[in-house]
């Protein structure tokens, strides 16, 4: 098995052990369970970009639900659905 050295803080280093012992865990096993659990994180990005590329898709059926429901014109329609896609990005940013 490969090692690993870090450079922890004191502090840090007393909460990990404290934290180690109340889950019964060694300080070695606990911050390689920390380890595991954070890249599992990272893998759980593509889901959330799944969702939303269709929250992104539902924008474009909101607006053309608004543009008939409103009587809008084709064009008001295009124009609401630039809009609120443009919304939609910024705020995913």
């Amino acid at each position: 098995m490969a090692q690993i050295h870090l450079r922890i803080d004191d502090g840090k280093v007393s909460q990990l052990q404290q934290k180690a012992a109340e889950l019964g865990m060694t300080t070695n096993a606990f911050i390689c369970h920390i380890l595991n659990e954070s890249l599992k994180k990272s893998h759980r990005k593509e889901p959330v970009d799944h969702h939303l590329k269709i929250a992104r898709a539902k924008v474009v059926v909101i607006a053309e639900a608004l543009g008939r429901t409103q009587g809008a014109s084709p064009e008001a329609t295009d124009k609401l659905k630039k809009t609120l896609l443009k919304i939609f990005d910024q705020e995913v940013q």
